[in-house]
């Protein structure tokens, strides 16, 4: 009920919407997919060369933090790519709520575990400069192991409630973005 006593105000809020982009693209759209597929293509291959190599050779394995880094880097192009190109194919893109929360969260994810890495990254070169003699028996694989899972904890820690808290909320002007 209402506060006034009324029966007939509902809270509705959309569980589907169609995601339409910039519409004065329209025409120009199609054009967009092959450019855009050529560029996703690439991302994937050269950083999954990178990975394949560094994982490969053991003299490279010093070199994980970077490939954890492009891992990440291949992730984030996965998560945003596709259902960009799906929106360049299709005028009005539809999307769920699930779908776009789960959107939603791959996205800050990876951003942030992007950033996280890059600390990590930053505490290893700092390592490196401050303690060069002892760098070896300071930063062991162990230790680069617990940096990563520190930087994927983080990430979890702040991307996971903040999806929680948008699934909360009523979507209720429109279901056209």
């Amino acid at each position: 009920m209402g506060k006034d006593g009324n029966t007939s105000t509902f809270n509705i809020s959309y569980t589907n919407f169609f995601l339409v982009g910039f519409p004065g693209l329209r025409d120009w759209r199609p054009l967009l997919v092959l450019p855009l597929t050529f560029l996703y293509m690439t991302i994937i291959s050269a950083n999954a060369l990178v990975i394949h190599t560094v994982v490969s050779q053991r003299s490279l394995h010093q070199y994980l933090l970077i490939a954890l880094l492009l891992a990440v880097n291949i992730c984030a192009a996965t998560a945003v790519v596709p259902k960009m190109l799906e929106g360049f194919v299709h005028y009005a893109n539809p999307i769920s709520l699930r779908g776009c929360l789960a959107q939603m969260f791959c996205i800050y994810f990876t951003l942030l575990l992007d950033y996280n890495v890059l600390l990590a990254m930053a505490l290893d070169r700092y390592m490196a400069i401050c303690h060069p003699l002892r760098y070896s028996d300071l930063m062991t694989s162990r230790l680069l192991g617990v940096l990563a899972f520190l930087a994927l904890a983080r990430s979890l820690g702040v991307a996971v409630p903040l999806v929680v808290l948008t699934s909360q909320a009523q979507f209720c002007r429109t279901a056209v973005i």
